[in-house]
């Protein structure tokens, strides 16, 4: 269910399970589950924040004069990108 409607909440999951295998669970039971499978489709934040630097020498290598912005713990454990600002693109 979560692969083809990953914006799907626990709440209409858990009635969906309920309607469509006559499973019931607790919704506590069902939003950790969902949790743990949209970690498996999508992968842990924290793989996807290391992904970053790569991302900005990406950008940068396709479009030379962007900048790229991206903010780090103090840890340097987890990244947030701030900003791209694409060369050559202008908004009306």
């Amino acid at each position: 269910m979560l692969l083809k409607t990953p914006a799907l909440g626990a709440l209409k999951l858990r009635i969906e399970l309920q309607n469509k295998y006559n499973l019931t669970f607790p919704y506590s039971r069902v939003q950790k589950a969902r949790g743990n499978a949209i970690e498996l489709i999508h992968g842990k934040p924290a793989e996807s924040y290391k992904l970053i630097p790569e991302l900005r020498k990406e950008i940068l290598k396709a479009n030379p004069g962007s900048v790229v912005k991206y903010q780090l713990d103090v840890d340097h454990s987890f990244m947030r990108l701030r900003w791209v600002s694409y060369k050559g693109v202008t908004l009306h």
